[in-house]
């Protein structure tokens, strides 16, 4: 992030690599995992992504993605066109890639908009099934979806016994996701596909965005996401069967995988508590790292109790 604080002087590299776009000024979304701005020019507002050069993988299957989803109709933004777009600034190398800008706002929590949500999901699952699985995708394991998180907390937070807990019940929740470790249930998933990364344009239309978690793994890791989302934030179980519907509409969904979806927020939600813990010294928290992971495990208990059906007292 320090890099970028002087907007003055990223706009000056930036002009050497984007010359024909004339940008005016950079307004920054996001300074977390990645940077992001919209660039305001004269004609046409785009969205900016950069990443360190030894980040290049993420920012570059993101931008395949995208890609290759928007040449086949899917609801997503169009890339612009793909440069030599390396930055230098002091001494270190940083890769840009650009998208147009979408008009709109992040979705709200609601019942149409989430069955709006599970049919732009519904889309992109249908796109990539069509598809052989491409050279450029990375497979994501139970590991590094649960016992890496695991590790990244462990080097965080030392409450001993909310980590036993937590280390039992992620072993329950391993077991139970070997036996759904069939290739029949996999597919290219978003990684992230909460509603903060949906747009709703002025036209109605539900886009998603950021895709530097793209992967292959299990299809309905997004519907989970969707649902994860919501917690704490006005969801309901009426809001989340319309999401299911909206998807359900659109592409068929078994009851293996629909069976599959309570697991998989429980999953979800480890992996977020341990991507909070690997950049918790690089993000800027208002809230005390005790509090954090305190809150943080005992939802993710709650969800082992009510949304994954587990026995958290007495043994698993």
């Amino acid at each position: 992030m320090k890099y970028h604080s002087n907007t003055q002087t990223l706009l000056f590299h930036l002009d050497s690599i984007f010359p024909h776009m004339k940008i005016q000024e950079l307004l920054p979304l996001s300074l977390n995992r990645s940077y992001v701005y919209k660039a305001i020019t004269a004609r046409e507002d785009f969205l900016l992504k950069i990443l360190p050069i030894n980040s290049l993988d993420r920012l570059q299957r993101e931008y395949l993605a995208i890609q290759t989803l928007f040449r086949e109709g899917a609801p997503v933004p169009r890339p612009l066109k793909e440069e030599n777009n390396i930055i230098q600034i002091n001494e270190v190398a940083f890769m840009a890639r650009a998208y147009e800008f979408v008009e709109g706002h992040a979705l709200q929590i609601n019942k149409s908009n989430f069955f709006s949500l599970g049919t732009s999901i519904g889309h992109i699952h249908n796109i990539w099934d069509k598809m052989k699985k491409p050279s450029w995708l990375r497979d994501i394991t139970i590991n590094e979806l649960l016992y890496n998180s695991l590790d990244a907390i462990r080097n965080s937070y030392n409450d001993c016994e909310s980590l036993l807990l937590t280390e039992r019940l992620t072993s329950t929740i391993a077991v139970i996701l070997e036996k759904y470790n069939d290739e029949s249930l996999f597919g290219c998933s978003h990684g992230d596909a909460h509603h903060l990364n949906a747009i709703q344009t002025t036209l109605g239309q539900t886009v998603i965005i950021d895709f530097e978690d793209v992967g292959w793994q299990w299809r309905i890791y997004d519907l989970a996401t969707a649902i994860w989302g919501t917690f704490g934030r006005g969801g309901t179980p009426e809001i989340w069967k319309e999401l299911i519907s909206g998807y359900s509409s659109i592409r068929f969904l078994n009851q293996e995988e629909e069976g599959l979806i309570r697991f998989l927020i429980f999953a979800r939600h480890l992996w977020w508590l341990g991507l909070h813990a690997k950049n918790w010294n690089m993000w800027a928290r208002q809230y005390s790292k005790k509090h954090f992971f305190e809150s943080g495990i005992n939802l993710l208990i709650a969800i082992s109790k009510d949304v994954c059906g587990l026995k958290v007292l007495g043994g698993l």
